[in-house]
């Protein structure tokens, strides 16, 4: 709520000496905030793909497909750095406000990708960026203070001091929430096992799943349960609860099968729609600012993230602090879902990345591959046509 307060209270100041300019204006001025939690994560990611450069064995076996364990690294300084890096970080995820997520801890697949995908481009010196972004905000404000008075440059300053220690705070408090959530999600694997034990019917459901490769093995069936029936059902080691936790299953592959539903509708959801035939711009809320072009990756999932190449323009559905490594690796970023203070919007700031945001349908509408102009100062998508096309009519 601070830092919602913060950055409203600086909006409407900015709207009142700056007009039309107020919403860049306001997330301008409040990049390079030192110390960001949720930065972390992406700058640890970089430092250990540095230290695998000078590593040539490393660097094999990180960019080897099968490596899907840290045992498939060999003994260094690399393998050492990537052991902190899940001691620091390992609670994190994708989507890791839902408990049922594997931690990056308990399953490192997905850092593997990640540091397989940095691998493959160039060396990026995160401390430059860091220090670009700042910078950038320093002169942005130095632009401002030619057309406001000393009063006015007083409250501007306080205001995006306000909002850079409010975000700061925010992002911390998130990465504490995330730690709480791992220890309970901790607390929930160790009943799962008890529950496994007690029916064992369960249990060999889960090996079949798992024998499928069906994404609901992930999802353990303690997770099918509310507290007070694991409780009970522990507590009095009932064993008949292999057909609730098969039917809520069910639901729950029903409702994954499922389009999402519109941010806001009266009754029942408006039938799924197809973005209109051929459009060439998408118009969302700007993120972070900054124009580029670029190759479109599309990807639908996590189980994607090593089909991104460095340089490319990253299009996901949503995105939270789990793929903001990727943003150091990508030109820029669009989502269908977020708003510019979003956890993932304000890394994309500190990390100077162009991104778009809550652009309707993006997922559809581009196509991996796709030539972008990503204008993270106008909110705005443009699908460019390609050299040697010629336009009908």
């Amino acid at each position: 709520s601070s830092s919602l307060a913060t950055h409203v209270a600086l909006h409407m100041l900015l709207s009142r000496v700056a007009g039309g300019d107020a919403d860049r204006l306001a997330q301008e001025l409040v990049r390079g905030i030192h110390d960001l939690e949720s930065a972390r994560p992406g700058i640890g990611m970089l430092r250990v793909a540095a230290l695998a450069r000078t590593e040539p064995a490393a660097r094999d076996a990180l960019l080897r497909e099968s490596t899907v364990t840290l045992d498939a690294l060999p003994e260094g300084p690399t393998r050492r750095a990537l052991v902190s890096f899940l001691e620091l970080y390992g609670e994190r995820a994708v989507r890791e406000a839902e408990l049922s997520t594997p931690r990056w801890r308990e399953d490192p697949r997905v850092v593997l990708t990640m540091l397989r995908v940095a691998l493959r481009g160039e060396s990026r010196e995160i401390e430059a960026t860091l220090a670009r972004s700042r910078a950038e905000a320093d002169a942005e404000m130095q632009r401002l203070k030619s057309k406001l008075n000393v009063a006015e440059v007083t409250l501007v300053r306080h205001l995006v001091a306000r909002a850079q220690k409010a975000a700061r705070l925010r992002e911390r408090m998130r990465a504490w929430v995330t730690r709480v959530l791992g220890m309970v999600r901790d607390v929930a694997l160790d009943a799962d096992r008890r529950l496994l034990r007690l029916v064992p019917e369960l249990a060999d459901d889960y090996e079949r799943l798992l024998r499928e490769g069906s994404p609901l093995a992930q999802v353990q069936s303690v997770f099918m349960l509310t507290a007070d029936e694991l409780v009970t059902a522990l507590r009095t080691s009932r064993r008949d609860l292999a057909p609730l936790v098969r039917a809520r299953r069910a639901e729950l592959a029903r409702d994954l099968s499922r389009p999402d539903p519109p941010p806001t509708f009266v009754g029942l959801p408006p039938a799924v729609m197809l973005p209109p035939a051929g459009g060439k711009v998408l118009s969302g809320i700007a993120a972070s600012s900054g124009v580029v072009e670029g190759r479109a990756r599309v990807l639908m999932s996590p189980a994607e993230m090593s089909l991104l190449q460095p340089g490319e323009i990253l299009v996901v559905h949503t995105t939270d602090v789990g793929w903001t490594p990727l943003f150091l690796l990508a030109a820029g970023v669009v989502t269908e879902l977020g708003g510019p203070l979003s956890h993932a919007a304000v890394v994309a700031r500190e990390f100077g990345v162009p991104s778009v945001v809550n652009v309707e349908r993006a997922t559809l509408a581009v196509k991996t591959g796709d030539l972008l102009r990503v204008d993270g100062d106008r909110g705005r998508i443009e699908v460019l046509p390609e050299a040697g096309a010629t336009s009908s009519g």
